[in-house]
Formats: structure tokens, C-alpha cells, sequence
């Protein structure tokens, strides 16, 4: 699982009274969002214990969790876990493309481009063929694509009514 944060609820000198409700409870600190994104990854927080008046001198100051000043300021509640996407690679074998795709010869496959729900193509899948330099080509109707091809710019809609990569998940 990923860690993220919506740049809303980060508080900094600007809006740093509004963290008061925040006070001896845990967030994460920084002088950057970059540098907090890496707390957060890491899971380095602190218990925030003060915030100094927004008339100091430094905007880099406005945080304290006793031990170190900081600019910016996330409580630990605000930060969100999401599922990392599943990452696939393009079939390698003919065998991987039927057993994914539940589809032999003769079966009729649905296809769109990958991103546009315009419309989508219905081909029987007729066969496939082998060139010399190792490239395998999938025939749907009377068009031949690559497996890369596929993988690219293609999905398949499978037996649920959802669209899928033509491809395997790593």
C-alpha cells in the first residue's frame, strides 16, 4: 500500500493557528513537501507540541515537536493509504494471451483503444503468426497486431464487462 496526502491539509505558517487542534497528537514535519512525502513514506512523524506565533521571524518556524522547528506541519490522520495499480507486462507466448484472455480460435474477442470509451471493435480471433524476428502477431477479424501492439494502445473487455490490459500481471 501507498501513502498519500491532499496538499489541503498540510498546515504551514500561513494557516499554522488552525493546527492547534492537532496539539499532542501525531503528524509528520518538514521544511518541503518533497521532504515530507519521504517522512510519510518512511513513517518518520513526531507529536506536534507547539506552534509559535505567525509573527516570527522565520516561516520555516512554525512547528515544534520538541525536539526540532519545522515549516510545515501534517496531521498523521490526514494521510491516506492506496492500493498500488497492479502492473502488468505485454503477453509473451500465445499460450499466455488464450489463458488470460480466456479466448482460442474461433472465439469472438471485444477491443477499444486504451483511455477512449468511443466505441470498441468485436473481431473473431482467427489465428496468429510467428516472423523471423521473434515477433508474435495476434489475427483478430482480418487485422494482425502485435503483442506489444496490443499492449499499447488496446484493451479487451473480459467475461465481468470490464476492460483489461492485454497483458499479465507481474
Amino acid at each position: 500500500m501507498n501513502k498519500t496526502f491532499d496538499r489541503k491539509d498540510v498546515f504551514s505558517w500561513s494557516n499554522a493557528e488552525d493546527a492547534k487542534q492537532y496539539i499532542g497528537k501525531d503528524c509528520y514535519f518538514a521544511h518541503s513537501v518533497g521532504v515530507l512525502s519521504e517522512h510519510i513514506k518512511t513513517g518518520v512523524m513526531g507529536i506536534l507540541k507547539d506552534i509559535f506565533n505567525s509573527n516570527y521571524d522565520a516561516v520555516s518556524c512554525a512547528f515544534g515537536d520538541g525536539t526540532s522547528t519545522w515549516g510545515l506541519c501534517l496531521p498523521a490522520d490526514k494521510v491516506k493509504e492506496v492500493e498500488e495499480p497492479k502492473k502488468y507486462r505485454p503477453f509473451r507466448t500465445t499460450e499466455e494471451f488464450s489463458n488470460v484472455t480466456g479466448k482460442r480460435i474461433g472465439s469472438i474477442l471485444k477491443f477499444k483503444y486504451v483511455d477512449k470509451d468511443v466505441r470498441y471493435y468485436t473481431r473473431m480471433y482467427t489465428g496468429f503468426h510467428f516472423l523471423e524476428n521473434g515477433n508474435i502477431y495476434i489475427e483478430l477479424g482480418s487485422e494482425a497486431y502485435s503483442l506489444e501492439q496490443l499492449y499499447n494502445y488496446y484493451e479487451w473487455l473480459d467475461e465481468h464487462g470490464e476492460w483489461q490490459p492485454f497483458g499479465v500481471e507481474e
